[in-house]
């Protein structure tokens, strides 16, 4: 259910973001204000909001600082008092917009991060090297080759794609030698449990005075 509200709030936040930032383009236009110093009076706004946020007086004064340049700069190029303020005020409601559309994003990959640890069956505090060995006991366990079962594909996209974001977390990445070990126990099993079939057959067929090949010469 939490996934589920996260991606209308994403949908809803995103749709904000857009509407508001047509608006301000609108305006920024009809005021002649380069676009460029727009884009640094919203970075200085966020970076302002972060910075109360964490308490940080030597952020906040820096951000305040380009802000009032910003604002000398459109007051000097003839824009009005109220005009001024009214673009800062736009440039500040779509930044906290957007932050709160970044804590989305942190939350959902959080709540990936978690269910992907959840999927292969280790900590969260699981290493590279536990990843890698998790993915490769799972992968061989539910690979498509060995396992017949209806679910065993889906189980086998789920076991890469978690493997694939956690090592991604940590720089690494599923490389070649993992799918090759894997294809090669995978084979190294079917070779091994052909033999004891034909050697069950064998054994079978000696009852009856016959031999494997008499009714499969492949064998």
């Amino acid at each position: 259910m939490k996934g589920d509200l996260n991606v209308s709030r994403e949908e809803f936040l995103n749709q904000k973001v857009e509407l508001k930032d047509e608006k301000l383009e609108t305006f920024i236009q009809t005021l002649g204000i380069n676009r460029g110093r727009i884009t640094d009076l919203r970075n200085a706004y966020e970076q302002l909001i972060i910075a109360r946020k964490d308490y940080n007086q030597e952020n906040m004064n820096n951000a305040k600082g380009t802000i009032s340049t910003i604002k000398g700069e459109f007051l000097g190029g003839g824009i009005s008092v109220a005009n001024t303020q009214k673009v800062c005020r736009k440039c500040e409601k779509l930044v906290k917009i957007e932050l709160e559309l970044k804590q989305v994003y942190q939350e959902q990959h959080e709540a990936r991060q978690e269910n992907y640890y959840e999927i292969l069956g280790i900590s969260s505090n699981a290493t590279e090297k536990e990843i890698a060995s998790a993915y490769r006991k799972l992968a061989l366990k539910y690979h498509p080759d060995k396992n017949k079962s209806p679910d065993a594909v889906e189980r086998f996209r789920e076991i890469k794609e978690a493997a694939d974001f956690l090592l991604k977390e940590k720089g690494k990445s599923i490389n070649s030698n993992n799918i090759s070990d894997i294809l090669e126990e995978i084979e190294r099993i079917r070779v091994q449990n052909q033999a004891e079939m034909i050697e069950v057959i064998e054994k079978a067929f000696i009852l009856f005075g016959a031999s494997p090949q008499d009714l499969d010469p492949n064998l």
